[in-house]
């Protein structure tokens, strides 16, 4: 029987041609030839079953199994006599589309009829069906194709009666097409096993709701601080809920069959989320797009797996094997890029380095629960939950490192700033202070040139006047004396400036109020007309550069001349001088109440000429002239 076993599994592994398999088959094999019973197998005589005692009593160990690629009936299972001795109280065949058959007598010595629980513990098995007797006669169905609305446990459990002093015979027939096959068949007081399966639900729970709390805390960080690694691990945390209550039996025990069956088909692309969620997570908090073959090496690892769900069929176990093996892969290296960071400077990795670490034993272990290479699982069906919370809660404790981290940086960074800062200050304050005083320098010698430069334009004018009055003085004839006279008071005119600004602090503006002053006593000097009682009344609010001064000291110069010369036959008279500054122009106004001799006579000579030309040409402006009555002009020119 023995050799049958070993030959049968092997088969399935050829014709499945399934690499996992064989290695899972060559396991099982020498499990089952290793803890056999060393008497004769080919008639196995069980031994039966107490059940008046109120203990919890392991069924597997006592029973008989036969393991079948196919399904055959039961009846010729028994008449072939396939069963062989089994003294474990566990088996796990892995993820396998195998028939277990499994045979034990129980039996009642006692003299009133006992009732037990017969508790298949695993909540992964598609189908479980019980039969009784030696006819046999089946008895009921359970397991993820026979969900009902009475199904309120973790684990899966019938109700075995038997009479007073009675021996009976039961069978189990246990087959999954894509969970594992892995469980233990124990024979409780239902008060007992109901009671601990209420302690075990609260657990799960707790773990859960733990896990649906960092999941919502993730979310609510990803909101305000709009930090996509927060989104991806809430998200993770949320692929993963749904994964455990699928792997612990919450989502069977509260979900409607078509959902637990349409979950069973689902195993796939919950590994496929899971990955992907958990990669997006890596991606952002590692900040892996400045490692250029670590983040691509990621979304090549998230594209694999969605062809995976897209092109093969998740029934198959070879696509399964690969996915598991796939993610174990993944895990390790999701653990690598986390010490590869670290290693690179990023500090926020450590805590990251220590979560996945974590969580990568709790996956390994269930993997090879899955795989059926180990059975830790069994001993703490919540392992992977709890290894889930602890690391989401590890990951928590990450993002406030992380926070913390990037605020010392901030602050060093501020410290920093502010000492460059200060330092390019001081440095700053010392140019400045250095070009401050070069300028200083500068504009001192500038104002030293300038001055010099005035005082030579003036000694030149004053030169030029010197030879005029000269030649005036071998002038014997009037006229001639005349001209000379006014073209000593134009080159005055000019001279006037440069004297003013030679007294004045500012090189480059003129005060006109005394800039014009000076002007018209120089003009009253120069002519015989001290006799004349001529009032000048100036309004002159306006400073002005030395360029228009000049121009309109020559303006000045020549309609103060012509008034003296032309509209005062009498020697009295007033002259008004207006010259204002505006936002955009000057308007310099002119007037005198003297009536001309010979009216437009003066219009003809080179003065009004020299007037027009230097108000229109020089100052770019405009002028009006008025004789009717008395004399008027307006001149008015941009600044």
């Amino acid at each position: 029987m023995k050799y049958r076993l070993l030959i049968l599994i092997l088969i399935e592994c050829i014709m499945s041609n399934i690499v996992f398999s064989g290695i899972r088959a060559v396991f099982l094999s020498l499990l089952f030839l290793t803890f056999v019973h060393a008497q004769e197998m080919h008639i196995v005589q069980e031994k039966s079953i107490d059940v008046s005692t109120s203990e919890s009593i392991s069924i597997l160990e006592h029973s008989t199994l036969f393991i079948s690629p196919e399904d055959i009936p039961l009846g010729k299972a028994i008449e072939e006599k396939r069963f062989t001795a089994y003294d474990r109280s566990y088996l796990n065949l892995g993820i396998s589309k195998v028939y277990t058959y499994i045979r034990f007598r129980l039996r009642n010595p006692g003299d009133k009829k006992v009732s037990k629980a017969l508790v298949i513990h695993s909540p992964l098995l598609e189908e479980i069906t019980l039969y009784e007797g030696n006819g046999p006669r089946k008895v009921s169905s359970k397991g993820i194709m026979y969900l009902d609305e009475t199904h309120r446990t973790i684990p899966y459990y019938f109700t075995v009666s038997l009479a007073a002093d009675s021996v009976q015979t039961f069978y189990l027939k246990i087959h999954s097409s894509i969970r594992a096959v892995a469980f233990s068949v124990t024979l409780e007081r239902k008060e007992d096993f109901l009671a601990h399966d209420l302690t075990e639900q609260s657990i799960d729970m707790l773990l859960i709701g733990m896990v649906i709390a960092l999941m919502l805390y993730s979310f609510f960080l990803s909101y305000y601080i709009r930090d996509k690694s927060y989104f991806f691990y809430g998200f993770y945390l949320l692929i993963l809920i749904y994964q455990q209550a699928s792997y612990l039996g919450i989502v069977q025990l509260f979900s409607p069959r078509w959902f637990a069956v349409f979950d069973t088909h689902m195993i796939l692309a919950k590994i496929t989320l899971l990955i992907t969620a958990s990669a997006l997570f890596s991606v952002y908090f590692l900040e892996l797009k400045r490692y250029t073959w670590i983040y691509r090496t990621y979304i090549a690892v998230i594209l694999a797996f969605f062809f995976a769900v897209l092109l093969f069929d998740p029934h198959d176990g070879l696509v399964l094997h690969t996915a598991i093996l796939g993610s174990t892969l993944y895990i390790f290296f999701n653990f690598f890029s986390g010490v590869y960071v670290y290693r690179k400077g990023l500090t926020q990795a450590r805590l990251f380095i220590v979560g996945t670490g974590l969580v990568s034993l709790f996956y390994l272990v269930m993997l090879l629960d899955v795989l059926g290479i180990a059975s830790l699982m069994r001993y703490f069906n919540s392992l992977l939950l709890f290894g889930s919370s602890l690391e989401a809660f590890i990951l928590s404790l990450a993002f406030a490192d992380r926070y913390m981290i990037l605020q010392e940086k901030n602050q060093r960074a501020e410290r920093e700033i502010l000492y460059e800062t200060q330092h390019r200050t001081e440095l700053i304050e010392k140019e400045v202070v250095s070009k401050t005083r070069e300028l200083k320098q500068a504009l001192e010698t500038k104002e030293v040139l300038m001055r010099e430069i005035h005082h030579r334009v003036k000694n030149n004018l004053q030169l030029i006047l010197s030879l005029i009055r000269l030649q005036m003085n071998e002038m014997e004839e009037p006229k001639a004396r005349e001209q000379l006279l006014t073209l000593e008071n134009r080159i005055n005119a000019i001279a006037d400036t440069y004297s003013m600004l030679l007294t004045n602090d500012a090189l480059e503006e003129i005060d006109m109020n005394t800039y014009v002053e000076t002007l018209l006593m120089d003009i009253t000097g120069s002519y015989d007309f001290k006799n004349f009682d001529i009032d000048i009344v100036t309004d002159i609010s306006a400073t002005m550069p030395i360029k228009k001064s000049v121009y309109v000291g020559l303006i000045i110069n020549e309609l103060v001349t012509n008034s003296y010369k032309y509209a005062f036959t009498r020697g009295t008279g007033t002259i008004n001088i207006k010259l204002q500054k505006s936002e955009n122009h000057y308007t310099l106004h002119y007037e005198d109440s003297g009536k001309w001799l010979e009216p437009g006579t003066h219009s003809k000579g080179l003065g009004l000429k020299l007037i027009h030309t230097l108000a229109e040409k020089q100052l770019d402006g405009t002028m009006e002239v008025s004789t009717e009555t008395h004399t008027q002009y307006t001149i008015r020119f941009n600044r």
